[in-house]
């Protein structure tokens, strides 16, 4: 009963940041030409993406124990298995029946780009 009440908590608090935009504080992603575009996506997946998917893309985070379906382990996912496209697409609009929200009111077409 308590690790389900936590689980809530933690969801509510999670999803309560998915749809701001990026605050004045949290790290902004620079101009292409001005910082190396790997570095820039590993920014955005550092505030954005890490608390689900982990920093490793593992999907081993206290977050991820409450998702049902787990969120998507990129470590054991074979680099052929998911296109470009299909990542951004859902990085832009979610996943219908996971807990992968949709980033477009919190993230630019270009940010949404570098994290992919």
């Amino acid at each position: 009963m308590r690790r389900r009440f936590l689980g809530a908590v933690l969801l509510v608090l999670l999803a309560s940041g998915c749809g701001e935009r990026v605050a004045e504080n949290a790290p902004q992603a620079a101009p292409v030409a001005s910082v190396d575009a790997h570095e820039q996506g590993r920014r955005i997946y550092n505030f954005r993406c890490y608390f689900c998917h982990g920093y490793s893309g593992d999907a081993k985070t206290l977050a991820a124990t409450y998702l049902d379906p787990l969120p998507r382990n990129f470590a054991a996912t074979a680099p052929d298995a998911l296109s470009r496209e299909r990542m951004v697409d859902a990085v832009s609009r979610g996943r219908p029946g996971t807990a992968m929200k949709g980033f477009t009111s919190v993230l630019s077409e270009q940010e949404i780009r570098l994290v992919v």
